[in-house]
């Protein structure tokens, strides 16, 4: 069983995790709600490196906790009329492989 962190209470009451907290309800009521992840779904989400697209892909991730087993792929195209693509993708990949390092799903 691994042992959790202790959190400060400044950052456990900041405004910012009660914000996500929020959200992560709303994703999750939503997923549930409307069944739009079930036992054993291939999920891939289209990333194109902006706030939404990689805030989505955050609490995805974050639904993992609950005891329905899935997985999450990342679709990002690297193109050459953004600059900050190939950042993108090196930071999904990095996110990713974390995730395989500490027991998330592929």
């Amino acid at each position: 069983m691994q042992e959790k962190k202790p959190v400060s209470r400044q950052s456990k009451h900041s405004p910012l995790i009660k914000y996500t907290r929020s959200i992560l309800r709303k994703v999750n009521r939503a997923i549930n709600e409307f069944d739009l992840i079930s036992e054993g779904d291939h999920v891939c989400l289209a990333v194109s490196g902006g706030e939404d697209s990689l805030s989505l892909l955050h609490l995805i991730i974050e639904h993992e906790i609950f005891p329905m087993k899935y997985s999450i792929g990342v679709a990002h195209i690297v193109s050459d009329y953004d600059p900050k693509a190939r950042e993108t993708k090196k930071y999904l990949k990095e996110l990713l492989d974390i995730r395989r390092v500490h027991g998330g799903k592929d």
